[in-house]
């Protein structure tokens, strides 16, 4: 099986869990930090983290500031965005957190429109895309394709409880991961 490069490794679990398990709702096993984690490919977590949790204390906190503070930081967080977007991020998940954050720095429709546009070619042009798993890569996601399959069957086929299928499958998988990866955590492929 041959996946793209920029492929999380719970993007893995979660395709195979909406395509096996939608009727019964199961998702990202995770918090919602996974899912904002598939914004950026290249950059460590931590960088991830910290700025999609600065892109969230500041829509927060907008307005509370002045409207030359809020441009002035929602200009500073394209940046950031930008900058992310040359060293491997997920480009169309870029775009739309730079989308949240355009309204303060042009309010006006007509203007807004245009700078979504820029913004957009700027970062199409700046992109860099990741480079494809290595076979290793490759072999240790076919791997754990199949284990979290056989895990997740059995845990639904023995577990009752909803919440409790949740937690026993979070942690066989954690082990799994530790198994297979060499970490507990999700982490991207490729750094």
């Amino acid at each position: 099986m041959v996946l793209p490069g920029s492929l999380y490794i719970d993007e893995l679990f979660c395709n195979i869990c909406t395509l096996l398990y939608r009727p019964l709702r199961i998702g990202a096993f995770g918090s919602s930090s996974t899912t904002h984690a598939l914004f950026l490919q290249g950059p460590t977590m931590i960088d991830i983290k910290v700025l999609v949790a600065n892109i969230t204390r500041f829509s927060q906190s907008a307005s509370t500031l002045s409207e030359a503070e809020r441009k002035q930081r929602a200009e500073n967080l394209v940046d950031e965005i930008k900058s992310a977007v040359a060293k491997g991020a997920n480009l169309n998940q870029a775009y739309t957190h730079v989308q949240e954050l355009t309204p303060y720095i042009e309010p006006q429709p007509k203007s807004l429109e245009a700078l979504n546009y820029k913004l957009w070619m700027e970062l199409k042009d700046s992109h860099t895309p990741p480079p494809l798993p290595s076979s290793l890569q490759r072999e240790q996601i076919g791997l754990y394709a199949k284990a979290s399959e056989q895990v997740i069957d059995e845990v639904l086929g023995s577990v009752e409880d909803e919440e409790q299928q949740h937690s026993l499958i979070e942690e066989r998988l954690s082990a799994l991961r530790k198994q297979i990866f060499g970490m507990e955590e999700p982490q991207f492929l490729l750094q």
